[in-house]
This record gives structure tokens, C-alpha cells and sequence, in this order.
């Protein structure tokens, strides 16, 4: 009798293990069409990108035409700070790596250790070389990044410390995550910082000197003066621009020179804005900058040389600024609903090369991660039918 039941479970257990097995299969195959029709948009994408007879290029917005600039820079590593309207700066450089098929650098999924520590090349994916762009959250090393992105432009972008500080604050949502009290939860922390400072919850990189720590500036050497300077040292020889928050525009075209792209090229909309925002003491925002002195040193530094840069473009910056400006209104009015939302949305009947413009960065990720992982579809389907095979014969 005990015998008949065991013989009757394995037959359930074995039928219940099928049926499973059915789903694994179809779940594997509606993953792998999914993909197939991710990365078909990706292609379409890169194919929008046609010439005239005239030989002149024409960029997939038809409100924003392209001129034939020669040799547009497209080795790219972009250092993605926190708080600092990097997200949307990493969206324009995944835009503009769908389109002329550029294959970009990608972070190992769920491994926090690539926002933690300095990058090394094991922090990607894939093969580790011969990548056109990084645009995701690294800590910044030139030497290691080289060797995944050779003979690349670097640029990044910095906002004014207690304005990142407070925002990363509330990004990171930090008075839950750090069981801080209601009432003035930046005050707390900066009146007790050591109670705060060993908890490794989501964001705490950015708990002290956030951008500096982005730039190679180790957590044990926030107070040491030598270890900053070195910092920004190191920051200002190895980077051809430091974009500033506060004249995002202004920076967009510092960087149109630097790379030699086209206006069409900077078109954006902002993403991850709070509509929330704290307003702060005076004496809380002096407690902020000295708490965060590196990264106001550091601030200091890049505003200096940002205006540099702006007064060595000359006196056609304003007139560049202006038209840029004026592609940028009119790409806006066509692709975006004016309508306020928490996430910018495309307007209903926008053209279809509006599709991507409202695209966060989360989103490009995947859909590059699928075009990667469609190179290797033949292999992956090759590859299916021995665990399945073995599934099925138990």
C-alpha cells in the first residue's frame, strides 16, 4: 500500500514538474520574441538615421534637420553623478547610442559594487573592451575605464553641493531609511552624523561628499585636504568637460563643441525632477557646506573653468545658446504633452520619431541590453533544449 502511494506522488510530482515545464517553455520563448521585437526597435531606430541624395544627413526628428558635420566624437565616457541632472544627460547620450548603433559599456545587473568602488573592467558585461561609451553610475578611474572605452572624450556634470545634498536627501528618502524622527530630518543628521554614517542603506555614498566620492574621493579621506586636492587634480587633467546644473543649457553647448555633435543631437527632457523639494535654513545650508567642504571645493574649482571655457567659445556662445534654445522649444512643442505629469509623455499624434525622446534611462538599458543579448539569440535557442530536455525526462 505505502508502496502504491509513493508510486502514485512520483506520478503526480512528475506531471505537476511537466506542466511546469510547459510554462518555463513558453515563458522562455514569449522572453525571447519580446526581445527579438525590443531589439527590431532598436535596429529601426538606428535605421532612422538616413541620407539624402544631397548626401546630407537627416536625423530622425523631422522638426530638427541635420547639416553634414564631419567626424562627430562618438567614444564617449560620461561620469553619472547623483542629483545632479545626470539622468537626463545619460538619456541623451543612450539616444544618441541607439541611433548610429553604438554599442555602450552596461553595468552587471544588481551588483551594487559598481556605484561603491572604483570601476574595474569586471564591472560590465560582455566582452571587456572596444566599447564606444559608458553613460551608467561608475566611480570614476581613467585607467581602468580606458581600457573599456579607448581614446574617449569624459565628461560629467556637477550641481551646487547643498542643492545636490538636499536632493539626494530626498531621493534617497533617507529619514525612513535612516529611522530619523519627523521635524527637520537634514538638521538630525547633521547634528549627529556619526550615528548615521556606518549605515550602508540605498544612496549612502552620497551621505558625505557625493560627487567627490564619484570622482575617486575614498569615504576615510573626506577631511584629508591633500586627498582633495589630489582629487580634483586628478578630475580637472583627466576630463575635457564638467557640465553645471544650474547653466544646463550653456553646458549642452560647451558640449556640442567638445564633440562636435549637431543641436539636434542635445535635445532632452529633464527626468527625475522632484516636485517636492525642502526649503532650507540658512544655517542648515552653511551646515551642509561644510559638512560636504570637498565637494564645495571641488564645485569651486569647475565653476571657475566652466567660465573659462565659455569665454574662450567667444562671442558667438549667446547667438548658439539662442538657437539652440529655439530647436530645443520646437522639438519640445512637437514630441511632448504640455500637460504637467509626474513623467514626461510623448503628445498624442507626436511624429513616431518622438517615440524615444521620453525614454527614461532604466529603459535604455534594457532595450540595449536586449540588443546584446539578440547577437547571441541563435546560441541562446541552441542552448534551450538540454536543461528543458533534461526537465522532461524525470
Amino acid at each position: 500500500m505505502a508502496t502504491n502511494l509513493g508510486d502514485d506522488f512520483l506520478v503526480r510530482m512528475k506531471k505537476k514538474i511537466r506542466i511546469f515545464s510547459v510554462w518555463l517553455l513558453v515563458l522562455a520563448f514569449a522572453s525571447l520574441f519580446f526581445l527579438f521585437s525590443i531589439t527590431t526597435n532598436g535596429k529601426q531606430l538606428h535605421h532612422d538615421t538616413v541620407t539624402s541624395s544631397d548626401d546630407v544627413a537627416v536625423h530622425p526628428y523631422p522638426i530638427m534637420p541635420r547639416a553634414n558635420t564631419p567626424d562627430p566624437i562618438t567614444r564617449i565616457v560620461f561620469i553619472k553623478t547623483f542629483k545632479t541632472g545626470s539622468t537626463t544627460t545619460a538619456a541623451m547620450f543612450h539616444r544618441f547610442a541607439l541611433s548610429r548603433g553604438l554599442d555602450v559599456a552596461l553595468p552587471v545587473a544588481l551588483d551594487p559594487s559598481t556605484q561603491e568602488l572604483p570601476f574595474n573592467t569586471a564591472m560590465v558585461t560582455g566582452r571587456r573592451d572596444a566599447y564606444d561609451m559608458i553613460v551608467n553610475h561608475f566611480v570614476y578611474d581613467r585607467a581602468e575605464m580606458s581600457r573599456v572605452v579607448a581614446g574617449a572624450e569624459y565628461v560629467t556634470i556637477i550641481r551646487d553641493p547643498v542643492a545636490q545634498f538636499e536632493s539626494a536627501f530626498g531621493f534617497f528618502n533617507w529619514a525612513q531609511r535612516l529611522d530619523i524622527a519627523d521635524g527637520d530630518a537634514i538638521s538630525e543628521f547633521l547634528a549627529h552624523p556619526d550615528v548615521y554614517m556606518g549605515r550602508h542603506v540605498k544612496g549612502w555614498t552620497q551621505f558625505r561628499n557625493g560627487q567627490s566620492f564619484q570622482f575617486g574621493l575614498a569615504v576615510a579621506d573626506m577631511d584629508d585636504r591633500a586627498a582633495i586636492n589630489r582629487t580634483i587634480r586628478r578630475a580637472a587633467d583627466g576630463l575635457g568637460l564638467v557640465m553645471l546644473t544650474e547653466y544646463y543649457d550653456e553646458s549642452l553647448i560647451l558640449l556640442k563643441k567638445l564633440l562636435r555633435w549637431e543641436y539636434s543631437d542635445l535635445i532632452y527632457v529633464k527626468q527625475g525632477v522632484r516636485t517636492e523639494r525642502v526649503e532650507l535654513a540658512d544655517e542648515t545650508k552653511t551646515r551642509i557646506r561644510e559638512w560636504n567642504a570637498a565637494d564645495v571645493a571641488l564645485y569651486a574649482h569647475f565653476n571657475r573653468t566652466f567660465w573659462d571655457k565659455v569665454a574662450a567659445y567667444g562671442p558667438a556662445f549667446d547667438d548658439d545658446l539662442a538657437t539652440f534654445r529655439g530647436v530645443l522649444s520646437a522639438a519640445q512643442q512637437a514630441c511632448i504633452d504640455p500637460e504637467p505629469h509626474r513623467l514626461p509623455r510623448l503628445r498624442d499624434g507626436a511624429p513616431d520619431e518622438c517615440r524615444y525622446l521620453d525614454m527614461r534611462c532604466f529603459e535604455f538599458t534594457f532595450m540595449l541590453r536586449a540588443r546584446k543579448w539578440s547577437t547571441q539569440r541563435q546560441r541562446v535557442l541552441r542552448f534551450l533544449p538540454f536543461p528543458i530536455g533534461m526537465i522532461f525526462g524525470l
